[in-house]
């Protein structure tokens, strides 16, 4: 597992763990399609909480979709393990996790995404969020975007597919 360059924000749906975690399965269901790729690398958030077990506040994991539940995944520690047959998942438990405002967030680097003319974000992938869902921003250590705040959540308005 590895913290992603400071160069790199994130800004991703909010959820509770009392809520989301699915300790038999090792998932994360969020209750509507989370829009990450097999292998995509994310970062977890606890948004001031307690961490979910088996999971590191600012670490980097990779998803592993549910093959038939569209909301849920699994997470790996590595790419590699992500992308394997059968993919080698992190043990999860909700057990102690608090908060109502964790979320795991794909970076992007703000130089390439952010449009400050049109105070825009574009993601680079289908994000699947929706208007008035809750995200929260991280700056990856790096300066923040303008206008938005470290830690701060904020409600969507869609531009289009991939950006916000």
């Amino acid at each position: 597992m590895r913290l992603l360059a400071p160069n790199h924000h994130n800004l991703g749906r909010v959820f509770s763990p009392a809520a989301a975690v699915v300790g038999d399965a090792e998932s994360i269901h969020l209750g509507r399609p989370h829009g990450f790729a097999r292998g995509q690398a994310v970062v977890y958030r606890t948004g001031g909480g307690a961490a979910i077990g088996g999971l590191v506040d600012g670490r980097t994991y990779y998803v592993v979709p549910d093959a038939i539940n569209l909301s849920a995944f699994q997470l790996a520690a590595n790419r590699a393990d992500a992308l394997k047959n059968v993919p080698v998942v992190l043990d999860l438990t909700k057990a102690g996790a608090t908060g109502t405002a964790q979320g795991f967030a794909a970076a992007f680097v703000a130089a390439d995404a952010v449009d400050a003319t049109e105070n825009t974000i574009d993601l680079g992938f289908t994000h699947a969020l929706r208007g008035g869902d809750r995200v929260i921003y991280d700056n990856g250590g790096s300066t923040g975007i303008t206008g938005l705040t470290q830690g701060a959540t904020y409600a969507v308005s869609l531009v289009g597919d991939t950006a916000v």
